[in-house]
């Protein structure tokens, strides 16, 4: 039998209450179910290292529990984009260290005109691309997508698919769209059960 690619085991503080959640999946991609407040987002952000948790975090046999945030070369799509307000579009795809700007990458999400934009002066659906393409600008070790799709048309939506089946590295998508992350091939842990 392969090894595990996630070993997660961690105790967070979600809302009043105390949980553990225990992620093992020897798949590629991991995928997160369950309604809004069990701590999917709460969840996702402990493993990137954000808010405090205690137990353990291994991706690939590696352990990154003790690993400072920045050393963990984690890549993150956030439910709201998260993009910084005063750099251009180019600019918050490129700030990462390291990152790079994949022409390819640009083109397939249709960010090639808006490199030189502000944040405040795109749509929902375009902060969601630009955040998508930062992310894949330098993917690192893991990627963690929070609700990736749910600001994105159809067109949009199916590329983004597209691109995310191309990647080769592990990753853990939330959403509460069953469809999403079984079109991506992942294996589902739904937290509500």
């Amino acid at each position: 039998m392969k090894d595990l690619v996630f070993d997660i085991s961690l105790n967070l503080q979600i809302g009043l209450e105390k949980k553990t959640f225990e992620l093992k999946s020897h798949h590629q991609r991991l995928g997160i179910m369950g309604p809004s407040g069990l701590g999917k987002t709460t969840l996702a952000r402990a493993v990137l290292g954000l808010v405090p948790s205690s137990g353990k975090i291994n991706i690939s046999s590696l352990s990154y529990s003790s690993v400072k945030v920045w050393d963990r070369r984690f890549s993150y799509v956030p439910q709201d984009s998260k993009l910084i307000p005063h750099l251009t579009v180019e600019e918050n795809i490129l700030f990462t260290p390291g990152a790079n700007l994949p022409i390819s990458i640009i083109q397939l999400l249709g960010l090639e005109h808006l490199l030189r934009r502000m944040p405040r002066h795109l749509s929902g659906g375009e902060k969601q691309r630009v955040a998508l393409a930062r992310a894949l600008s330098s993917p690192g070790n893991l990627m963690i997508l929070d609700e990736p799709f749910s600001a994105l048309d159809r067109i949009n939506r199916q590329k983004a698919q597209d691109l995310l089946k191309s990647m080769q590295i592990p990753m853990i998508l939330i959403s509460h769209t069953r469809e999403d992350l079984e079109i991506l091939g992942c294996e589902i842990l739904n937290l509500d059960q």
